[in-house]
């Protein structure tokens, strides 16, 4: 058997929202209360993102 390990990274990453809302404050107010849930965001993710990735967990397991 051959031994394998699993890596677990973490990629920085940014969503961008479009929210109408008369003034800043109350577009804050709307993402806050309803990011991710009732507003849909775009994923904004550049290659030099993964280059940093982050190491955050590894473990080694057989390889069947």
């Amino acid at each position: 058997m051959t031994k394998q390990s699993t890596y677990v990274l973490s990629v920085s990453a940014s969503y961008v929202y479009e929210i109408k809302a008369k003034t800043e404050e109350e577009a804050r107010q709307i993402l806050m209360k309803d990011g991710g849930l009732d507003i849909d965001g775009t994923l904004c993710l550049e290659s030099e993102d993964y280059k940093e990735a982050t190491l955050v967990e590894q473990w080694e397991h057989e390889n069947d």
